[in-house]
């Protein structure tokens, strides 16, 4: 009677995982400790013969600032943007900030062309001008022409 090809196989799988975990397992000490017969126990803590120690040297301990720079490919995307509107629709003459600078509160970002702004004011105070110019006119006209007219006193 021959045995079944699948029963030799469950037999045998048992030894083989056997094997590979040891094998596995002698090939990392051998990592770990690459002489094999001294480990930290048995070194005592001493060098290597015909090596000197290595120095060991201390810091005082203090509280600083680590900079942290990372190189590396990627894209960067910020925790907030801000959308800057202006509250009037005219021409920018000035920009006075760089892409990625770094402004305070207050700052001025833009300068627009302020020559509309300045001919509605014009415009707006025309009218009063003309009547301070007319009235002061008039008024110098009328002392000019009577100087020696004295209003009209009580009796």
């Amino acid at each position: 009677m021959t045995p079944r090809p699948g029963l030799r196989f469950r037999r045998a799988w048992p030894f083989a995982a056997l094997i590979v975990l040891v094998t596995a397992f002698w090939f990392g000490w051998r990592h770990f400790h690459p002489d094999g017969s001294k480990t930290a126990s048995t070194a005592g803590g001493k060098g290597e013969p015909g090596k000197p120690p290595v120095p060991v040297t201390f810091t005082p301990v203090r509280t600083a600032d680590f900079p942290v720079w990372l190189n590396g490919l990627g894209t960067v995307q910020p925790y907030d943007t801000v959308t800057v509107r202006g509250r009037v629709d005219r021409e920018v003459i000035n920009v006075a900030f760089k892409q990625g600078q770094m402004i305070e509160e207050g700052a001025i970002l833009a300068q627009i062309d302020p020559r509309p702004y300045q001919a509605s004011l014009d415009q707006a105070l025309a009218p009063r001008r003309a009547t301070a110019t007319w009235s002061s006119r008039r008024s110098s006209g009328w002392r000019s022409a009577a100087p020696e007219a004295k209003p009209a006193g009580r009796v």
